[in-house]
């Protein structure tokens, strides 16, 4: 988990990252069972 800092107040654990590369890149996974037709859009 990592903090939310937005006009000088910070939100401790409050957002929740898939991957932290080198504390640097936020990564996030999505996923679905199926592509519908508004996925290849």
């Amino acid at each position: 988990m990592l903090p939310l800092t937005y006009r000088d107040k910070i939100i401790e654990n409050a957002y929740w990252v898939d991957f932290l590369v080198e504390g640097n890149l936020i990564v996030e996974v999505k996923s679905v069972s199926a592509l519908t037709p508004i996925d290849t859009a």
